[in-house]
C-alpha cells in the first residue's frame, strides 16, 4: 500500500508537469498561430533548452519577433528563459524572469503568458518537495489570476491547487479544488479546457483509490480532448490500468488495443512510458505471462517499484527463494532512501531551530524593555487610585438601583394580591384541600425560575463591571494619556450601568406576564373561596403549563445568549455536507407546521461540503422554520440552499403575513415580535444573528420577497 501510494504521488508530479504545459510543440500545426518563420525558430530553441546558447537564442527570437510585430513571439521568446534556468534548477534566475515576462505580458492582449514562468516556480517547488513554499505560490499566482481575469489562469489554480493537495495526501480538498476549475471552465464557456481537469479528477479518484469513478473521468478526459492524436495515448493507458484493477478485462482490452494501434504513429515518453510498463505488467499477470511481465519490470525507470513487482511476480510463479531474494533488496534499498531522506529533514529543521533561536532572542530583549516601562507605569498607577474610588462609588449606586427594582417587584405582588380579591367575588368556594399541595409545586417552579432569571441578571451585571475593571487596567498601562483615558473608562462604567438597566426593564417586563398568570391562576384553583367546575380547572392548568413553557424558554434563550456573547464559547467544527443537514432539519421541525401549510426542500444538484459547528447551525436554520411555521396559516414554507461564488446561502421562505422593509433590522432586536399575540420570547431571531456572526456568515430579511417572508442564512464556502 505504502508503495502504491509513492508511485501515484510520482505519477501525480509528472501529470502536474505534463498537464500544465504553456506551449504545445507541434511543427506541422504551429497551435501559437505565430508567423512559421518565428515558430520554427523557436522549435530550435526548445531543443537546446538545457544549453547556455539558448539565452542568447531566445534574445535572437525576442528581436525578431519585435521587428515583425509579433507580441506572442516575443512572450514565447522570454518563456524560454525560464525554461532554461528551470531545466538548470536555478531558482533565483527563474523568479526574476518570471518578474519581467509578467510585466510585459500585463501590456499585451496575451495577459496568459503572465503565468508562463510563473508555473515554472511552482513546479520547482513540487519538484523539490516544498510543499509549503509551492502552496504560497499558487496561491498568489490564483490572486493575481482573478485580478487580471484571466480565464486561464483561474482553471489552471484550481488544477494546481488540487495536485498540490493531492501531492499532500488529502484527495478531498483536491477534488473540491478540481470541481471548483469545472465549474468555472463550464460557466465561462472554456470548453477547450476541460479536458486537463478532467484528467486531474480522474487522477485524485485512483489516488483514494476510486478505479470506477477514475475510469469515468478518463472518459471524459478522452472524449474532450483536442483533434490532437499524439496527445490520447495518457488517457488509453489509464483506462487500460484502471479497468485491469476493476477486473473489467473487456473495456482494459479494448484500450489496451487502441494503445497498440496509437503506437503505431507515436511514442510515449517520461511518466506515460513508465504507465505503460505498469499496465502492461498487471495485463501480462492477468494473462499468466508471468516471464513477459518480468521484462516490463525491467524496462520501468525507478527499479525500486520494479523490485517491487518483481517480488510479486516469482510468488505467483512459485520461485520463492527469487521472491525473498528480490524482496530483500527492496526493503534494503527503501530503508537507504529513508535515511537519506531523514537526513534532509534533519538539516532542514536545524536551519529552522536556528532562525529561531534568534527570534528568541530578539524577543528577550523586547521583554527587557517592556519590563522598564512597566517600571515607569507603576507611578503613574497612584495617580490613578482616585479614580478608582469614583468608580467603586458608581458600583455602590448600581446596587442601590437593584434594590430599589426589588422593591418595584414587591409592589407589583401587592397589586397582584388586590387583582385576586376581586375575581373571589365572582367564583364561588371550592375544595382546596385536594389542590393545594399540588399547585405549590408549580408555584415554587415558577419562584425558582424567577430566581435563575435574576441570577443571570446579577450575571450580565457582574460581567459588565467586570469589563469596566479590565478596562481601567488597560488603561493604567498607557504612559501619556493615563488620565484621559481614565475619564473614558468611567464613562464606559456609565454607559455600561444603562445598558443594565434597560437589560433589566426588558427582563422584568418578559417574566412579569407569564409570572402574573401562574400565580394569579394557581391562586384562583387552590384557594377554597372559589367554586369551580373540572372544565374550568384544566383551562386554568393549561393556562399555568403554557406559561410555564414560556418562561423555561425564555430562560433558555437568555442562557444561549449568555453563552454566545460571553466569549467563552467554542465553535465545535466538523464537515457536513449541506442537503444532509437540511433534510434532517426538515423532519424535525414538520410537527410545527400548521394544518393548511406545505413544508417543502429544495435540495442543491451537487454536493456542497461545509468545515462549521452543525449544531448551530442545525439551531439558527430550526429557529428560522419555527418563526415560519408561527406566521404561516396556509400556503408553503420552502428550505432551499445554493452556492453563489465563494458563499453557500441558505434561504428560509413562507407565504406568510411578511414583514415590512423598515422593520427588516428591528425584527433581530431582542424582544421584539411581529405580532404581540403571538407566542415567543422575541429572542428567537437576535440569537440567529448572533451564531451567524459568530460563524463568520450573517442572517438578514430579503426585502425584495413580496410573497410572505424570506430569510437569508450565509456562510462563508
Amino acid at each position: 500500500m505504502i508503495l502504491a501510494t509513492k508511485i501515484k504521488k510520482k505519477v501525480l508530479m509528472m501529470l502536474f508537469m505534463v498537464l500544465f504545459p504553456y506551449y504545445y510543440v507541434s511543427a506541422q500545426n504551429n497551435p501559437y498561430k505565430i508567423k512559421d518563420n518565428l515558430y520554427e525558430y523557436f522549435i530550435r530553441c526548445q531543443q537546446l533548452i538545457k544549453e547556455k546558447k539558448v539565452l542568447t537564442m531566445s534574445d535572437t527570437l525576442f528581436c525578431r519577433a519585435k521587428k515583425e510585430n509579433d507580441l506572442k513571439a516575443q512572450c514565447m521568446a522570454l518563456i524560454l528563459k525560464g525554461d532554461y534556468y528551470y531545466y538548470n534548477n536555478d531558482i533565483e534566475n527563474l523568479k526574476i524572469w518570471k518578474e519581467r515576462l509578467g510585466n510585459f505580458a500585463k501590456k499585451t492582449p496575451y495577459t496568459q503568458y503572465v503565468f508562463g514562468i510563473w508555473g515554472r516556480v511552482i513546479n520547482y517547488y513540487v519538484k523539490k518537495d516544498l510543499f509549503n513554499e509551492a502552496l504560497k505560490e499558487t496561491e498568489l499566482y490564483q490572486k493575481e489570476a482573478i485580478k487580471l481575469n484571466n480565464a486561464y489562469g483561474i482553471g489552471s489554480s484550481y488544477n494546481r491547487l488540487g495536485n498540490l493537495y493531492i501531492m499532500n495526501s488529502n484527495s478531498r480538498l483536491a477534488l473540491n479544488e478540481f470541481f471548483k476549475g469545472l465549474d468555472y471552465y463550464k460557466k465561462n464557456g472554456e470548453e477547450h479546457e476541460l479536458y486537463n481537469i478532467y484528467a486531474n479528477i480522474a487522477n485524485a479518484y485512483n489516488m483514494m483509490p476510486n478505479y470506477e469513478r477514475a475510469a469515468v473521468y478518463w472518459e471524459k478526459a478522452l472524449k474532450t480532448a483536442p483533434d490532437m492524436p499524439s496527445s490520447k495515448g495518457l488517457f488509453y493507458v489509464n483506462l487500460a490500468y484502471d479497468y485491469l484493477k476493476m477486473g473489467k478485462t473487456e473495456e482494459a482490452l479494448k484500450n489496451i488495443k487502441l494503445l497498440e494501434d496509437w503506437k503505431k504513429n507515436y511514442s510515449l515518453f517520461g511518466i506515460d512510458k513508465e504507465n505503460y510498463y505498469r499496465t502492461y505488467i498487471f495485463y501480462m499477470e492477468y494473462l499468466k505471462n508471468y516471464e513477459k511481465a518480468l521484462l516490463y519490470c525491467d524496462s520501468l525507470k525507478d527499479q525500486q517499484i520494479g523490485l517491487y513487482y518483481k517480488s510479486s511476480l516469482y510468488y505467483k510463479m512459485g520461485k520463492y527463494k527469487e521472491a525473498f531474494d528480490t524482496q530483500e533488496e527492496y526493503l534494503k534499498n527503501k530503508s537507504i532512501k529513508e535515511a537519506e531522506k531523514g537526513n534532509e529533514t534533519i538539516a532542514k529543521y536545524s536551519a529552522l531551530f536556528e532562525n529561531e533561536r534568534v527570534k528568541n532572542e530578539k524577543n528577550l530583549l523586547e521583554i527587557k524593555n517592556n519590563r522598564l516601562e512597566i517600571e515607569q507605569l507603576k507611578a503613574i498607577e497612584k495617580l490613578l487610585a482616585s479614580e478608582k474610588d469614583r468608580n467603586n462609588l458608581l458600583l455602590a449606586n448600581t446596587k442601590l438601583e437593584l434594590n430599589n427594582k426589588k422593591l418595584d417587584l414587591q409592589t407589583q405582588k401587592a397589586e397582584t394580591e388586590r387583582q385576586k380579591a376581586n375575581m373571589r367575588q365572582l367564583i364561588e368556594k371550592h375544595n382546596l384541600d385536594t389542590q393545594k399541595t399540588k399547585n405549590k409545586n408549580i408555584i415554587n417552579v415558577s419562584l425558582i425560575s424567577f430566581l435563575i432569571i435574576l441570577s443571570i441578571s446579577l450575571l450580565a451585571l457582574t460581567k459588565i463591571r467586570h469589563r469596566a475593571s479590565v478596562r481601567l487596567k488597560e488603561e493604567i498601562q498607557e504612559v501619556k494619556k493615563a488620565r484621559n483615558e481614565a475619564e473614558v473608562a468611567r464613562n464606559e462604567a456609565i454607559s455600561a450601568n444603562n445598558v443594565k438597566t434597560l437589560f433589566l426593564q426588558n427582563m422584568s417586563h418578559e417574566i412579569r406576564t407569564p409570572l402574573n398568570a401562574i400565580v394569579g391562576f394557581s391562586d384562583i384553583i387552590t384557594d377554597s373561596s372559589y367554586s369551580l367546575s373540572e372544565k374550568d380547572k384544566k383551562e386554568f392548568i393549561k393556562l399555568i403549563h403554557a406559561n410555564n413553557h414560556i418562561l423555561i424558554n425564555l430562560i433558555n434563550d437568555i442562557l444561549d445568549i449568555s453563552r454566545l456573547e460571553s466569549g467563552a464559547y467554542e465553535l465545535n467544527m466538523e464537515d457536513i455536507e449541506a442537503n444532509t443537514i437540511c433534510n434532517q432539519i426538515i423532519k424535525s421541525v414538520q410537527d410545527r407546521v400548521q394544518k393548511n401549510v406545505q413544508l417543502t426542500y429544495i435540495p442543491y444538484p451537487e454536493e456542497i461540503w461545509l468545515h462549521t459547528d452543525i449544531t448551530r447551525v442545525c439551531q439558527l436554520l430550526t429557529n428560522l422554520l419555527t418563526n415560519a411555521c408561527k406566521y404561516t396559516e396556509k400556503g408553503s414554507i420552502t428550505l432551499s440552499v445554493e452556492k453563489q461564488d465563494k458563499e453557500i446561502i441558505f434561504s428560509v421562505a413562507d407565504t406568510g403575513c411578511g414583514i415590512a422593509p423598515e422593520n427588516a433590522e428591528r425584527i433581530f432586536d431582542r424582544f421584539e415580535k411581529l405580532g404581540s399575540f403571538k407566542q415567543g420570547t422575541g429572542l428567537g431571531l437576535n440569537i440567529c444573528r448572533i451564531i451567524a456572526r459568530l460563524l463568520h456568515g450573517d442572517v438578514k430579511l430579503d426585502t425584495t420577497y413580496s410573497n410572505g417572508s424570506k430569510f437569508l442564512f450565509i456562510l462563508p464556502a
